[in-house]
């Protein structure tokens, strides 16, 4: 991990700059360098960055909006069994902590293979030669749709809720939204695609063949005492379909998401005193950003992944 400065401040941003810029501002919580959602608690951010994995971790390790969730929801029912009841968030969360919301207090409690979430990017993620790290990339015109939609519904905070995604993508291409820019962190991230502890995949492959993405982590996530990939193909494949259908888009929109705040201080929305339901899997399809970017938005996002990653594989994940 990166040595940053120990520091942690709120980026909030007054009226007059909102105005003279011409959109709304998202209001960060920065911490030792890193920006993250303005209600998070800088303790359990830091307590994430300086968190020691095991050798027998798995991490699911995303940019926000890239299938984190879901992703998650596919490694709990792996482990699980293809089990019929998901689990809510909260839940979930407890099973498979999201790192830099829980904290690490209650890591000891988790049965092995720990497993864990987070979106950090690759320069401050907590790293164990012999853990397992699946990163899941997204074309960055649909995450940016994505992350609209959430900072409206929680990330933004009350003044927000009203944002057009005119006002969105200006905070998007500069980076100033919760984990920075994502064509950093996919670059870095994709940089160490050859390494043998870390697993890559896009939303997109996923989408489109969810049988194989699914025993493609349960081969990667086995082990010595946990052979997932026999466990799901037993008896015909019974638990693998029961995996499928239990983290199909259709049936995680029937979860019930309440996002509750993390910190008195810290929570400037009162809705989120008694916590927000958050419509979490929209739509989840491939291609939506036809829906909101005009051209010179297309311009201006190709031109930025074009200069950020130039010489990168990451360029040719996905055809524009």
């Amino acid at each position: 991990m990166n040595s940053l400065d120990q520091s942690s401040e709120i980026l909030d941003f007054d009226r007059k700059n909102d105005l003279k810029s011409g959109g709304k501002k998202i209001p960060l919580l920065k911490v030792d360098g890193l920006k993250v959602p303005y209600y998070f608690d800088e303790v359990k951010v830091r307590e994430a960055l300086n968190f020691q994995p095991g050798s027998n971790d798995v991490f699911v390790v995303t940019y926000p909006k890239c299938g984190t969730v879901w992703m998650t929801y596919i490694l709990w029912s792996i482990k699980n069994g293809g089990r019929a009841t998901l689990p809510d968030l909260a839940q979930l969360n407890a099973e498979i902590p999201y790192i830099e919301r829980t904290g690490t207090s209650n890591f000891d409690k988790l049965t092995a293979p720990r497993m864990f979430s987070s979106h950090l990017p690759a320069e401050l993620m907590p790293y164990h030669p012999e853990a397992r790290y699946i990163y899941v990339a997204r074309n960055p015109r649909d995450v940016a749709v994505s992350y609209y939609h959430m900072t409206k519904e929680v990330l933004g905070g009350p003044d927000y809720r009203e944002a057009t995604f005119d006002e969105y993508f200006g905070s998007f291409i500069s980076a100033e939204v919760p984990y920075g820019d994502y064509m950093d962190h996919l670059r870095n991230w994709c940089d160490r695609i050859s390494e043998d502890n870390i697993l890559f995949l896009t939303y997109e492959w996923m989408r489109s063949d969810p049988k194989a993405a699914i025993l493609s982590v349960a081969n990667f996530v086995s082990d010595e005492q946990h052979d997932y990939v026999q466990d799901l193909l037993a008896n015909g494949g019974e638990k693998l379909e029961k995996v499928i259908e239990n983290t199909s888009f259709n049936s995680l929109k029937k979860l019930p998401v309440i996002i509750k705040k993390a910190t008195e201080k810290k929570c400037i929305d009162p809705s989120l005193d008694q916590g927000v339901k958050l419509n979490f899997f929209r739509r989840g399809i491939i291609g939506d950003w036809m829906n909101h970017f005009n051209e010179s938005q297309i311009n201006l996002l190709n031109q930025k992944m074009n200069r950020k990653l130039n010489g990168s594989s990451a360029l040719s994940l996905w055809k524009f």
